[in-house]
């Protein structure tokens, strides 16, 4: 809740993360379905452009992902090809890990004397005007019964809220105006399919692996045009 007017809210930083979350579970699954490395590096650069360097582990996991498809699955039950594997993973790691800088240095999102990256995507905090309380009720795997039921709050299902983003390409990196125009359109394009995905799909907030936190696929009757 708001710490001044105690009213849910979403904050700015909790929109980020979540649509970023969104957009790299996209990128992950992309390259698995069409297994082209060299779109998951232009969509990769694409998220950093957009959100800014990559923090949080993310780095880390999109270059193990990359690695493993490389390698292929690990071998089970193996001990002597578990560890080659294991070796030609990690060389494969460092060597994803160093493709993927080279190209952020020649992009020019990487220079010496400069620490991180802000991407090109600003949030602001989504206010509520309704506030529940539900109730969960584990069961014990022997009984089967619940014995201590849990009271949260939450936001009653079908309360409005306002999601603003702002994108400003401040930081393109096209070398004239026509390229710098295709970039923010394609930005513009895979925002817009990343904030779908993230409110009709994927979800925001706490518990969206128990189906909080989604979104009506639907447009509101607002009176704008």
């Amino acid at each position: 809740k708001e710490w001044v007017f105690k009213v849910p809210y979403i904050a700015p930083s909790q929109w980020k993360g979540a649509l970023r979350s969104a957009m790299v579970r996209q990128l992950v699954t992309d390259l698995y379905s069409t297994g082209d490395e060299g779109a998951f590096f232009q969509k990769r650069l694409q998220l950093y452009r957009v959100f800014g360097h990559e923090k949080d582990g993310t780095a880390e996991y999109l270059n193990r992902v990359l690695a493993k498809r490389r390698v292929g699955p690990e071998p089970q039950n193996k001990t002597g090809e578990q560890e080659e594997w294991r070796r030609q993973f990690d060389e494969e790691l460092q060597k994803v890990e160093g493709e993927f800088e080279a190209t952020l240095r020649k992009q020019g999102y990487l220079t010496d004397d400069v620490e991180g990256f802000q991407g090109c995507t600003y949030f602001f905090p989504t206010f509520f005007d309704k506030i529940g309380l539900e109730v969960i009720n584990p069961h014990d795997r022997q009984s089967g019964a619940g014995s201590q039921p849990i009271h949260f709050e939450c936001v009653p299902q079908g309360t409005p809220g306002t999601f603003v983003l702002i994108y400003v390409p401040f930081n393109s990196t096209g070398h004239d105006d026509a390229k710098r125009r295709q970039e923010v359109a394609e930005d513009l394009e895979t925002l817009a399919r990343g904030v779908c995905a993230m409110l009709t799909t994927y979800g925001f907030g706490a518990k969206t692996s128990s189906g909080y936190g989604v979104a009506e696929d639907k447009l509101a009757n607002t009176g704008i045009l």
